[in-house]
C-alpha cells in the first residue's frame, strides 16, 4: 500500500546517507531520488544516469514511463 511505500523510502533516503547503495525497484517512484540510475533491458544497461537524463536521452525508459 501507499503508505508501506512512503515509510520504506523514507527508510531508504535515511540508510543511503553517506553510502552507495544498490536498490533494484520496478516503480518509478522508488528511484526518482537516485542518483544515477542504470536501466537494464535483457540484462544489458542500455542507459544509465539521473532521472532527468535517462527521461531525455532514453526512449525505452520514457515508453515504459508512459504505460
Amino acid at each position: 500500500d501507499r503508505e508501506s511505500e512512503q515509510n520504506i523510502t523514507k527508510a531508504l533516503e535515511n540508510f543511503r546517507k553517506d553510502r552507495i547503495t544498490f536498490i533494484i525497484a520496478h516503480r518509478f517512484s522508488t528511484i526518482k531520488t537516485c542518483d544515477k540510475i542504470f536501466f537494464l533491458k535483457q540484462g544489458e544497461i542500455i542507459c544509465k544516469g539521473s532521472e532527468e537524463t535517462l527521461h531525455q536521452n532514453c526512449p525505452e525508459y520514457r515508453k515504459l514511463k508512459t504505460l
